[in-house]
């Protein structure tokens, strides 16, 4: 499409105008001609409701994998096969609260259950239900959603182990496009969006086949968990024996329990987190500042040893100490170098006599002469005597001259040297309890790292991540700790991943050869068997970094995590009722998400969290997230609302019923919005089309343009470009100028001169279809595409295939019929 913009996927308020002139200038009965024949179309006896087919209608196939793919019913449990994890599962602290669990469910009708980082309760209170139910020879039926695909699985998996079954026998997963159950799936782990698709294809019917709903991570609030809540009030109400627990690590339970009402049990479960030293930008800064200077073998500090004796006696008996272990000889730092063209260290006895004479008798000549030959630029600062290592800087700590310390402060003296006992000036001085010395070298610390922090700041954009600075604190930690302790690495998108994946793998400065490692991509657009390998431990020896948005906030542990950095930032989806546009930021997360990134690093031992953010920015973040359903487009959501509530209640009205509701006027924009779509009538009513969108997983929209292209015999191409734009752009963005102009020529040349990013996503696709699979990833290298992006955009072609055939807008997939409805397919 002709027309600069700022950032990839977003329409400018040109863009808008332009499109909406064009429809403008369509002929009135040009209009009224395609929506006779469209509805024409509709009429034809040979398509099936999809309403009245529910859940059956859709069974077999792609097309039902968006919902429940395999008919099971509550039934009594078997026994679990092994008790190995026995032992595992009574540490967890969720354990001491089983009895309770189980007794509020026999007693009230929804649970809440907040539950912090390392409680165990994703894997334990649905086992709680299967073997109370076994105990007591109950039927049951467990269905249990989370907000990300990822954690469907993993959790899934985890407690199929437990109980010694293969995955898909009595525990089960479905998400989409993938499901691994079958009709003795008595515990089904999905997302939210099979769930809410589930109730609203079968009129809440699937709700008196299951005897238990949990609903995990509520905190998070995405659209589809709040859309749940306000169904799930109804439908509470119609299933008297049906029980909901809503589980999260921080549950605004004040809000939830307003919302279903007062007297429902809400249980406090501690987490079994190790402790965690976090870090934030200032503390990142003050590490890596010397890291130019220092090597692999920079040696650990030292806690300061107390002592009471005088400062002369300790440094008489240090001198004495090194001389008998015949240190003279080993090299002293760097700081001794008076000339910066040689590498040499030069020796210098007469300011050795010089520094002694203050260490040993206080002597204030030798401390005018040190400063005559500073200021002469005889000497350094930062001189160290050649036998003991030791500072005239420490030497003023050690004796308590605060104004000699503050003197040299001025002078440039380093506060951070340590003498062959790895003292610091301020081990000297703590050493000795002069805490007047103490406290102005502490003082004059904070203000360094202060300004570095301000510095720094005035260097970089905020707003966006800086991957050298995460590259140059992996390098410190590769080099510097156990490479069995795996990194985590939080960040935005994945364009951010891609880039510092690289960055790791290219860049010879980053010191990562000292060691091997594996680099592991979690994602919501990466298949879920290319990401497994995240929660697989590798060899000894074999350090493992995994990158990833916030996916891997909650719901996941990886048991070998021990440091993770945070960025601060996720993407963040936001929609323009105004404009109609929506847009994918990248925002600064909440207090509930630090929290929760933080507890990655120590849900199975000790870690360490760094914060790519200052105390000021993370005492500005909100406390919760912003709920998705008042910041993301409506319209899918608002079909669902018509397909579940009666026909006489206002969308608006449903949508008030929702925890914390979207504004007024975007909710009658979407009405409108469907209105002309032709979704609803003027009374809110679902239309003939209305009901058909309902059947597509994806903005109703983008349902319309296949039906559409089936009326007008262009299927394959719209089939394409439908699913890409419900999915993500394959066209990758290069962080290398040179490569940016490369990837855009690519672009360029598949849109062949129409300057349309359809016709590039299109005739893009085509050629990666056309390749064969073994030369496919050369083909998107060589042309600035996703492979994973076209392989998720094929998976999402056969399922909307499946769903035209189960609706009877296709007859089958036979070559003759789908020819027949591609007659004007072809792009020349």
């Amino acid at each position: 499409m002709p027309g600069k913009r700022e950032k990839r996927g977003e329409k400018s308020a040109t863009d808008i105008r332009k499109l909406k002139r064009i429809v403008e200038n369509v002929p009135e009965e040009d209009k009224i001609r395609l929506d006779r024949l469209i509805q024409d179309f509709m009429a034809q006896p040979g398509l099936k409701d999809y309403r009245a087919g529910g859940e059956s209608s859709l069974r077999g196939g792609h097309a039902s994998r968006s919902r429940f793919s395999a008919e099971s019913y509550p039934k009594v449990p078997k026994t679990r096969r092994t008790q190995k994890f026995l032992h595992s599962r009574k540490q967890l602290p969720i354990w001491h609260h089983k009895e309770q669990i189980v007794e509020s469910l026999e007693r009230h009708r929804i649970c809440f259950i907040q539950g912090a980082t390392g409680s165990g309760k994703n894997t334990q209170v649905p086992q709680f239900i299967l073997d109370d139910a076994t105990e007591k020879s109950k039927c049951v039926r467990i269905i249990y959603t989370v907000p990300k695909r990822i954690a469907a699985v993993s959790v899934s998996e985890r407690v199929a182990d437990e109980r010694g079954e293969r995955l898909g026998g009595t525990v089960g997963y479905q998400i989409r496009l993938e499901n691994c159950c079958s009709h003795e799936t008595l515990l089904m782990y999905c997302t939210s969006g099979i769930l809410l698709r589930s109730l609203s294809s079968s009129n809440y019917r699937i709700a008196a086949k299951t005897t238990h709903i949990i609903i995990d991570e509520v905190h998070e609030r995405d659209r589809q968990t709040d859309f749940l809540l306000a169904c799930l009030k109804d439908v509470i109400v119609a299933f008297p024996s049906l029980r909901v627990i809503l589980m999260g690590a921080d549950l605004n339970s004040e809000l939830f329990s307003s919302f279903f009402g007062r007297g429902y049990p809400t249980l406090q479960v501690d987490g079994r987190l190790h402790p965690v030293n976090y870090y934030y930008l200032k503390d990142v800064l003050e590490m890596l500042k010397d890291e130019s200077s220092e090597t692999s073998t920079t040696k650990p500090s030292v806690e300061p040893r107390r002592h009471s004796d005088e400062p002369a006696v300790i440094y008489n008996r240090l001198v004495e100490n090194l001389k008998n272990k015949t240190l003279m000889s080993s090299k002293p730092s760097s700081c001794n170098v008076v000339s910066s063209t040689a590498n040499r260290v030069i020796v210098r006895p007469d300011i050795d006599s010089l520094i002694q004479r203050v260490w040993t008798h206080c002597d204030e000549n030798a401390v005018a002469e040190y400063f005559h030959m500073m200021e002469a630029n005889d000497i350094s600062v930062n001189y160290q005597d050649s036998i003991s290592g030791v500072t005239m800087l420490m030497a003023a700590a050690a004796l308590g001259e605060v104004e000699l310390a503050e003197r040299l402060v001025t002078y440039g003296a380093d506060l951070n040297i340590k003498s062959k006992n790895e003292f610091s000036a301020m081990d000297w001085a703590l050493n000795s309890r002069h805490v007047n010395v103490v406290q102005f070298l502490r003082e004059h610390q904070d203000s360094e790292e202060c300004q570095r922090l301000t510095s720094y700041l005035k260097t970089v954009d905020e707003e966006r991540v800086d991957l050298k600075l995460i590259s140059r604190l992996l390098q410190k930690i590769h080099v510097t700790s156990d490479p069995d302790h795996a990194v985590l690495v939080f960040l935005p998108g994945y364009d951010d991943i891609v880039r510092l994946k690289d960055l790791v793998l290219t860049d010879q400065e980053l010191g990562l050869h000292h060691g091997p490692f594996n680099i592991f991509i979690l994602h919501s657009n990466i298949q879920t068997g290319d990401q497994r390998g995240a929660f697989e431990k590798p060899s000894r020896g074999v350090r493992k970094i995994v990158l990833s948005t916030n996916i891997a906030e909650s719901s996941v542990t990886i048991d070998d995590i021990v440091y993770v950095i945070d960025s601060g930032r996720a993407k963040e989806t936001s929609f323009n009722s105004l404009m109609g546009v929506t847009q994918l930021k990248s925002v600064w997360i909440s207090k509930a998400s630090v929290n929760q990134r933080r507890g990655r690093a120590g849900r199975c031992r000790a870690g360490n969290c760094y914060h790519l953010f200052s105390t000021q920015r993370h005492e500005s973040m909100i406390k919760f997230p912003i709920p998705e359903i008042v910041r993301t487009s409506l319209q899918q959501l608002s079909l669902h609302a018509k397909s579940i509530i009666k026909p006489d209640m206002k969308i608006e009205t449903f949508f008030m019923q929702i925890p914390e509701p979207p504004a007024t006027i975007a909710v009658k924009m979407l009405v409108e919005s469907l209105t002309v779509m032709g979704a609803l009538d003027e009374n809110e009513r679902l239309t003939k089309l209305g009901k058909h969108l309902l059947g597509f997983p994806m903005e109703p929209f983008l349902g319309k343009a296949l039906i559409y292209a089936v009326v007008f015999k262009c299927l394959d191409p719209i089939l394409t470009l439908v699913s890409i734009l419900s999915h993500r752009d394959p066209f990758q963005l290069p962080s290398d100028a040179g490569d940016k102009k490369k990837a855009k020529d690519c672009k360029i040349l598949f849109a062949r001169g129409s300057c349309s990013d359809h016709m590039a996503y299109v005739m893009a696709f085509r050629g990666w279809e056309a390749s064969r699979k073994s030369e496919r990833n050369f083909f998107c290298q060589d042309n600035y595409l996703s492979t994973v992006t076209f392989e998720m955009v094929s998976g999402i072609r056969e399922q909307l295939l499946g769903q035209l055939c189960a609706m009877g807008f296709v007859k089958n997939r036979a070559p003759s019929v789908l020819s027949e409805l591609n007659t004007n397919s072809a792009i020349q």
